[in-house]
């Protein structure tokens, strides 16, 4: 696949959503709040990532994009067709697309410069995928969206460890840890 011939993206198409077919065993699930976020998105950018698709039009990635096409009324995408992948490089892309994005991190500093810039613009911040302010972002603050059933380790940086008791109390407080935001204050990190 080093070949930038056989690359998908270098020969865009267009298909109509109709005869796309979502993969059955995609374990990637979308939410109907993701799925309007993604429409909303789609209407103040436009398309920007086209579907991925196999030769005989199996969605490989793209689930999410499809479904707020159909909500959107959108009858025909842009796509690209990963030619001649084997089964078992089609079923492992489904689930390398979703995952392989999520072990990314971020550098808090420069998103709550940007959410800040962004808001002061008064730019729709949902649009960005952020539904809170762009001040629980800075010094002090871990905000993670976190999928149910996902185990995790939080590590914040400058917290002192006789804060680490009250900061544990709360994580185990929670009582669904999925798309849950804990806010920690200044008061907890080292000045």
């Amino acid at each position: 696949m080093s070949d930038r011939a056989s690359w998908p993206a270098t020969a865009p198409d267009v298909r109509a959503v109709a005869e796309l077919v979502p993969y059955a065993r995609n374990a990637r699930t979308h939410s109907d709040e993701q799925v309007a976020r993604i429409a909303r998105s789609i209407t103040e950018f436009g398309w920007t990532n086209p579907v991925l698709v196999d030769d005989s039009g199996g969605i490989i990635a793209g689930h999410g994009r499809i479904l707020a096409a159909k909500e959107l009324g959108i009858v025909e995408v842009p796509v690209i067709i990963a030619r001649g992948w084997t089964d078992e490089q089609r079923r492992a892309y489904v689930l390398a697309d979703n995952k392989i994005a999520l072990d990314a991190g971020w550098d808090r500093e420069l998103l709550a410069f940007e959410l800040d810039a962004l808001d002061d613009l008064n730019f729709d911040l949902d649009l960005t995928g952020f539904d809170e302010a762009p001040e629980k972002t800075r010094g002090g603050v871990a905000a993670v969206d976190v999928p149910k059933g996902v185990n995790f380790v939080w590590c914040l940086v400058g917290v002192p460890i006789e804060n680490m008791g009250r900061l544990q109390a709360m994580i185990d407080s929670l009582d669904d840890i999925g798309n849950t935001v804990i806010e920690v204050s200044d008061d907890f990190v080292e000045q």
